[in-house]
């Protein structure tokens, strides 16, 4: 149920002041107790992803939020992150409970100017004498009339369902991979270097999403390893439109295709398709691509993008580390180590790349985990049904704590 990339998901975010329900109507919506909830105003504090299944919507995540209205030092902090997570956002609900709209006013604003469509909610309908005439004033105020719901009694949580359904189809419009280099009976061929540094066993996901593209598109599609480049371009009867390789083989690639193909890596296309070509172009010089300028642009990843995201980017350089200097590396190993509990917990999805984050810096020598964070993901791990990662993890526990004897008392 969890098996599809969180990048590939519709990401649904909820707004709202301190304790309008926001966490109460994750779990309405989810029909789990997906989200931690209380009766103190304040208890979501960072935002939570939570990857779910959806009858009806599919794969998506909901992204829980602090309250827009938090208050001190620490609570700006938190608007801070709530404001980050709106960026990732596909869709926002903003959750209110009465009429006073100043803030979400504010925040509605802000949705506007990303181009987030949001849905208005009006929760604890339970608690309100009258509930439609409360809505009828939301809507003077925002122009748009919203959905009546209680979290609590789990009343109306299907028209908000239905509500996210209806904006699917635009929500749905996503660039291609590919977009206009290959067209239906196009041929395309694929050259995947699949050495040492490779996943054994399997494809990494770029490969597979730009794979099943291809076929989507209806293109006569090929693939070969770097090796057999020359054998692969001598069975075709003509040289094929397109051809996609790995950045790290790409010189040799360029020197042997046809002149009429043209060539492109499957960095280049990702970094269009997730906005950030114009980003990447400082990278090359001429038709070279300069792997120190890539290695430090890191500083300003890590500083825009979430802790998961940044430590993709780490992990993907440490297993590809071709022209990684030395001052690099470590930049990288540092900010895994910094939040190396985080990275894992949010790694659970991917049992390839944990097992090598463990493989490099969980051993009784590096590993930077206390006895109780260790602990947690255990416990976390344990939840999600992972057997052979439980098992490793166990075996890593044991070798860096021991195993404790129970204490007993004698009186």
């Amino acid at each position: 149920m969890k098996t599809s990339p969180r990048s590939n998901r519709l990401h649904i975010a909820l707004f709202g002041k301190r304790n309008s329900g926001k966490s109460s109507l994750i779990n309405a919506l989810t029909n789990q107790n997906a989200a931690l909830v209380s009766d103190i105003a304040g208890t979501t504090t960072d935002p939570v992803y939570q990857p779910m299944e959806i009858h009806g919507i599919g794969p998506c995540v909901f992204i829980d939020t602090a309250g827009f209205d938090d208050e001190g030092e620490l609570g700006s902090l938190r608007i801070e992150r709530t404001l980050q997570a709106a960026d990732k956002a596909d869709i926002a609900l903003m959750v209110c409970c009465d009429t006073e709209l100043s803030e979400e006013q504010r925040w509605i604003e802000l949705l506007k100017e990303r181009n987030i469509p949001y849905l208005l909610v009006l929760n604890k309908a339970d608690l309100l004498e009258k509930p439609d005439e409360v809505a009828d004033k939301l809507e003077q105020q925002t122009g748009q009339h919203p959905l009546i719901v209680s979290a609590k009694e789990k009343t109306g949580i299907d028209s908000i369902r239905q509500s996210i359904l209806h904006r699917l189809p635009e929500l749905n419009e996503q660039p291609d991979i590919v977009g206009d280099l290959a067209n239906e009976g196009d041929v395309v061929l694929l050259v995947m270097p699949q050495d040492i540094q490779a996943p054994k066993g399997r494809l990494i996901l770029p490969q597979v999403q730009t794979l099943r593209e291809l076929l989507d598109k209806k293109c006569i599609t090929l693939s070969c390893t770097t090796d057999q480049l020359d054998n692969a371009l001598k069975v075709l009867s003509a040289p094929p439109s397109l051809i996609i390789t790995d950045s790290q083989v790409f010189r040799t690639v360029y020197e042997k295709k046809p002149p009429q193909s043209r060539l492109t890596s499957f960095s280049v296309l990702f970094a269009r398709y997730k906005g950030a070509v114009q980003k990447y172009r400082y990278c090359f010089e001429g038709r070279k691509f300069r792997f120190d300028r890539y290695d430090k642009m890191f500083v300003y990843e890590k500083a825009e993008e979430s802790v998961l995201m940044a430590s993709k980017i780490a992990v993907t350089r440490l297993q590809y580390p071709k022209g990684l200097w030395e001052s690099a590396k470590k930049e990288y190993e540092k900010f895994l180590m910094e939040n190396l509990y985080e990275v894992l917990l949010g790694t659970l999805e991917d049992p390839e790349t944990i097992k090598w984050i463990a493989g490099q810096y969980l051993t009784p020598e590096k590993n930077p985990l206390t006895a109780d964070k260790m602990s947690g993901l255990i416990t976390e791990i344990s939840k999600k049904h992972l057997p052979e990662l439980l098992g490793m993890f166990m075996e890593i526990q044991r070798k860096k704590f021991g195993v404790k004897k129970k204490k007993l008392d004698f009186v």
